[in-house]
């Protein structure tokens, strides 16, 4: 029988996490579904392969035994786990909390051993504070100086609990997860990878001239350039690419091998979730080092799949670590979709050439989840008629420009309808007519807005499970024709329970990751509620006012006060050649100066005091004014920020209907 033999199809997954800021509780719920359904359909799977060994392999027998024919034997393999942002950092508590295990959200449960709940719908909460005024504290300022304009620490916390999971499982143990998974982050680095491209190559040395009436320029040697002329650009997109593999395990030169048995390569994982989750400015930029430039070097030859020649030179210094500063992936590569691509057709090139996969039909799909898909319907060709308009505009085309990805739409978006899929928010509303504009309560001020509220991230993560299970049920489905040669054969048992018709199309789909929980029926208890609507009330809202007011002051003083008031020393200045100041001095004298000049100088210091004399205490309080000025302004200036920004909250939350008044 087809659904009982030893060796079912495997389909490979990759999936990709985009960057959504506090609405990475959104993406936390869809993975959390996604794990529990693939759990309950390993365990039918495993239950089933037991009955039938204990049965002799007698299939008649094992139906009377609870053997279930209506369970799809295929595999679904998880192959890639790759995020930006909020994206990155869940893809790397997920992995993380696999090797522990993860055990399924309860609705009413504290849930406090499910690390993907805990960590974005908890975040850094306890009972003494909430995170956000955690955000709002101003020690980092104080202890050293101002990196960001929300304090980072409580989401380090979050990222250094990591460091706590314990080793309890191997990937491999779960059946649907592969034991050397890939764990792909994106990074913007502020000081780029130089890439040096050649406009000339090294010719013989020139002949001086034999014949005086030819016209050629003989260029002696002294003369010549000792190096080709170069043009250089700088790539700042960037991956952290890990594969889990053993000590001694052999790796590609483009991946760092990552055992979280080994603290030290556990801590640069952790490293690098933090600095793909470094959203500009909002955020503290963080500093990382790769242990060898290889690395580096190897990931741009892998980007444009050529190594270096005499006209194409990667400048970084193999086996010496490459430090760079980094801010949030998201910034130029928010969805790493063909980074993942690329793992995925050199895994099927791979099965293809063992003759586990047919060329004509790929055995993988990408499902990508996307708390912000761009669907905005908005013209970007509205006209511009004053200068001041195009700042904003050039900044968004140039952000737009970075995020277009020429490669991926080139190479990448070749497959069949089956091989991709989105999960993005989408909820009824209250009526049941129609979906509502903004499904998410995360997604006010740009993605912030679930700082404010541990409601708005439990809401957000409760519909993430919501539509997963609708995703899955509904449409990550393959025709049945295409069936066979993708998932195997299916009984009409499994077809009967699984089959999705839609209206309005003829042909028949069966869903790739089959949802066991649901074998009771399409009606079945199983199917999970949309969480009801949240909101904020201007008093919660206003609450957050003293710790705003606090910490407007001090970055308003950072901007007032000269550097070594905040920093306790003084800044670094790069240092030029020695006693500049001094020759640029006497040249000046040498060329202007003269004995008369010093004597006029002198006269008209000595006639100043005389005359500035009388009226010094005048002199003194109009040093004092200035003061006082500066002073008031610092106290303006807080007052007006603060202000502006909560009326930028309460208006944003009031637009998407997330404020109660």
């Amino acid at each position: 029988m087809e659904n009982v033999r030893p060796n079912p199809p495997i389909f490979r997954l990759g999936i990709v996490m985009a960057g959504a800021v506090s609405a990475g509780a959104y993406t936390a719920g869809v993975m959390d579904y996604l794990l529990e359904t693939l759990q309950h359909w390993e365990e039918a799977k495993r239950r089933n392969l037991r009955i039938l060994e204990a049965c002799g392999h007698n299939l008649e027998k094992a139906k009377h035994e609870g053997f279930d024919p209506s369970v799809p034997p295929h595999r679904v393999v998880i192959e890639v786990m790759a995020g930006a942002s909020a994206g990155g950092m869940t893809a790397a508590v997920t992995a993380m909390s696999l090797l522990e295990g993860i055990p399924p959200f309860r609705e009413g449960e504290d849930n406090a051993a499910n690390r993907l709940y805990t960590s974005w719908v908890n975040l850094n909460d306890n009972a003494e504070n909430v995170t956000f005024r955690q955000m709002l504290d101003t020690t980092d300022i104080e202890k050293e100086g101002l990196k960001s304009l929300l304090n980072s620490d409580p989401i380090d916390k979050i990222a250094d609990r990591l460091h706590e999971v314990q080793i309890k499982k191997r990937l491999e143990d779960y059946g649907y997860l592969s034991p050397n998974m890939n764990l792909v982050l994106t990074l913007c680095s502020l000081r780029g990878i130089p890439i040096d491209i050649s406009f000339n190559t090294k010719t013989a040395e020139p002949e001086p001239p034999q014949n005086e009436e030819l016209e050629v320029v003989f260029v002696p040697k002294n003369e010549q350039r000792s190096t080709p002329v170069a043009h250089r650009m700088f790539l700042h997109k960037g991956v952290g690419q890990f594969c889990f593999a053993a000590e001694g395990q052999k790796t590609p030169p483009h991946v760092l091998r990552i055992d979280p048995a080994v603290q030290k390569q556990r801590q640069m994982l952790i490293n690098a979730a933090k600095a793909t989750g470094a959203f500009p400015i909002g955020l503290k930029f963080r500093k990382l080092q790769i242990p060898d430039a290889s690395y580096i070097k190897a990931q741009v030859q892998r980007l444009f799949g050529i190594g270096d020649s005499g006209t194409f030179k990667i400048n970084v210094e193999e086996g010496k670590p490459f430090e760079f500063v980094a801010v949030d992936g998201g910034a130029i590569n928010n969805e790493p979709i063909g980074e993942t691509d690329n793992i995925m057709e050199e895994l099927f090139a791979a099965d293809c050439a063992n003759n586990t996969a047919s060329p004509e039909c790929k055995n993988f799909g990408v499902i990508m989840i996307d708390p912000f898909p761009d669907f905005d319907s908005t013209d970007s060709a509205q006209p511009i008629e004053t200068l001041e308009q195009v700042p904003a505009k050039l900044l968004g085309a140039i952000r737009r420009q970075a995020m277009l990805k020429e490669g991926d739409i080139r190479q990448g978006f070749k497959g069949v309808d089956y091989t991709r899929g989105l999960i993005f928010p989408q909820k009824k509303n209250a009526n049941g007519q129609g979906f509502k504009k903004t499904a998410i309560a995360c997604g006010s001020l740009g993605g912030f807005g679930g700082f404010l509220s541990r409601e708005f991230r439990e809401h957000d993560f409760r519909l993430g499970r919501k539509n997963c299970q609708s995703f899955l049920r509904k449409y990550f489905a393959v025709k049945e024709d295409d069936n066979y040669d993708v998932l195997g054969r299916w009984t009409p048992e499994m077809k009967q329970r699984f089959s999705i018709i839609y209206e309005g199309d003829e042909n028949t789909y069966l869903p790739i990751i089959p949802d066991t929980h649901m074998l009771e029926g399409a009606n079945d208890p199983s199917k999970l509620q949309a969480p009801p609507d949240v909101a904020m009330s201007a008093a919660e809202v206003c609450a957050y006012y003293p710790g705003l007011r606090r910490r407007t002051e001090q970055i308003i003083k950072h901007f007032f006060n000269p550097p070594r008031s905040i920093y306790g020393r003084k800044r670094k200045v790069a240092a030029g050649p020695p006693n500049m100041d001094k020759q640029i001095h006497q040249m000046i004298t040498r060329h202007t100066g003269s004995l008369f000049s010093k004597i006029a100088w002198l006269a008209i210091i000595a006639l100043t005091i005389v005359i500035l004399l009388p009226v010094l205490p005048v002199l003194l309080l109009l040093t004092v004014l200035p003061l006082l000025y500066i002073i008031l302004v610092k106290i303006v200036a807080a007052r007006v920020v603060r202000r502006t920004v909560l009326k930028t909250i309460l208006q944003d939350l009031k637009d998407k209907e997330l404020l109660r008044v």
